[in-house]
């Protein structure tokens, strides 16, 4: 028995820590592969979480006819051909050369749209420091913490 299949024993037995020991061996290598499915690194993040989610509440049985590693890979993509087949009944008609084309926005409208986000994000980020911004990823709101500060 490998040290996945180990741990993952041990979580059914009760044990909380074997799903940490799982997720802490398995998270990173499990969100690049499903990378290479859904071509998207926020979703292949969101598949790998509702993998061990699904371990959690389901519970599955592992049989030992392959690695524990290659069982998790193969629940982890039948999740994200799930996710491409949701996908691809959302929109029939992907975009060609799997480009997304932006529509093309006057530089009127882009103006004014910069000023209402710039108004928006000001709002937002002046109860959070830099570093609690940072934390949460909210990279736009250092950028109108610095704008807010070259007007005062």
């Amino acid at each position: 028995m490998d040290n996945g299949a180990e741990s993952y024993r041990r979580y059914r037995n009760g044990d909380d820590a074997g799903l940490a020991e799982m997720i802490d061996e398995y998270g990173d290598g499990l969100i690049l592969y499903l990378n290479t499915y859904v071509h998207n690194l926020s979703v292949a993040e969101e598949l790998a979480e509702d993998t061990f989610v699904r371990l959690v509440t389901r519970k599955p049985a592992y049989v030992e006819r392959s690695s524990f590693k290659t069982w998790l890979y193969a629940i982890a993509r039948n999740l994200a051909i799930d996710w491409l087949r949701r996908e691809k009944k959302e929109n029939p008609f992907p975009p060609r050369n799997g480009r997304r084309r932006r529509p093309k926005i006057p530089k009127s409208s882009r103006r004014c749209a910069g000023r209402r986000a710039n108004a928006f994000c000001t709002k937002r980020c002046r109860g959070l420091n830099t570093s609690t911004a940072r934390c949460f990823g909210f990279a736009i709101l250092r950028s109108c913490r610095r704008r807010r500060s070259h007007r005062s």
